[in-house]
């Protein structure tokens, strides 16, 4: 029984220890996600990501920072499932952005803009988007 308690006690603190480590939502492309978006290249300092199912319900979900580089985002759990999106980026400075929306690692929409913002409906059945360069 004594090692059976030892055993338990060590499984819990590995579970403890990994969830310091593996944090469920760090801003990666989690498995069996639909929409994610790559923020490709900006010589902006950061960009806000938001999406939400229309202009009057969306949510800031994350912040590129230049530091990130190319980096790939998982859209907001809630709207996983949903055949069409609202998404948008706003870069508080006058610099080039350039990101694309993704569903199911198919390029739906690119997003190109020098400074502002720029946002859009996405559909998962829109055409690939040929101009988004970014993978």
């Amino acid at each position: 029984m004594k090692n059976f308690r030892l055993f338990v006690l060590a499984a819990t603190c590995m579970l403890v220890s990994l969830s310091f480590v593996l944090p469920a939502s760090a801003g990666g492309k989690k498995k069996g996600a639909h929409w994610t978006v790559i923020v490709c290249s900006s010589r902006a300092s950061s960009i806000s990501l938001m999406a939400g199912p229309s202009r009057d319900d969306y949510e800031r979900f994350a912040t590129w920072k230049e530091k990130d580089g190319q980096k790939t985002y998982n859209l907001p759990e809630r709207i996983q499932g949903l055949g069409e999106i609202y998404f948008k980026a706003v870069s508080p400075e006058n610099l080039p952005v350039e990101l694309c929306v993704m569903y199911d690692g198919h390029r739906k929409k690119r997003y190109g803009f020098d400074g502002g913002d720029e946002d859009h409906f996405v559909k998962s059945s829109d055409n690939d988007d040929d101009a988004c360069k970014c993978q």
